[in-house]
């Protein structure tokens, strides 16, 4: 994953082929949108028509360096085993720091302000010291979701919350499953 950041800084870097392996740390195939992670760096890839892959998969990824909003371009993936250990989440205890996480696995605590369906997911809305964070499920169904006002531990990843406009408007967690939702106070 490195020789992917460190392509994708360099001078001759949009254009050149990289290739890579890393863990699913997020994939819906429906929002075309593949997460993946190793040995702490993480990246963003439009998910190519087609691939089908899911958290805990490791993948190869073959690509050229394009603008940071893309990542890669002409974007192949294989899955190359399944069923492997997400990375540790990385612990975020103020939301405001989450921009400075993009990509990657994190946890966070909240309490549960809001539970039910948004842009087709399932969906809580945390919020910590009056900030509140939209986190959307992959998979659950609306009784998995925690109860309101229950204070919890979330694991998932950190996304950007991109208007219509395509300007960023903080973050959003995007969680594989309801397993990665543990009540600490119902």
């Amino acid at each position: 994953m490195s020789e992917v950041i460190k392509a994708d800084s360099a001078p001759a870097g949009p254009g050149q082929q990289v290739s890579t392996s890393a863990v699913v740390t997020y994939c819906d195939p429906d929002w075309r949108v593949l997460f993946v992670q190793d040995k702490g760096s993480a990246l963003y890839i439009r998910l190519p028509i087609g691939v089908v892959a899911q958290s805990g998969d490791r993948v190869q990824i073959t690509g050229d360096i394009a603008p940071l909003s893309v990542g890669l371009d002409h974007v192949t993936v294989s899955v190359v085993s399944k069923n492997n250990p997400l990375p540790p989440p990385q612990r975020v205890n103020d939301y405001s720091a989450l921009p400075d996480s993009l990509s990657s696995f994190v946890a966070v605590e909240g309490t549960v302000r809001w539970t039910g369906i948004k842009d087709g997911r399932p969906a809580i809305q945390l919020s910590t010291g009056g900030k509140p964070l939209l986190a959307y499920l992959r998979r659950a169904l609306i009784d998995d979701l925690p109860p309101l006002g229950s204070k919890v531990n979330v694991a998932g990843v950190d996304s950007a919350n991109v208007d219509g406009n395509g300007r960023v408007r903080g973050s959003k967690l995007l969680i594989p499953s309801a397993q990665y939702i543990k009540v600490l106070q119902p």
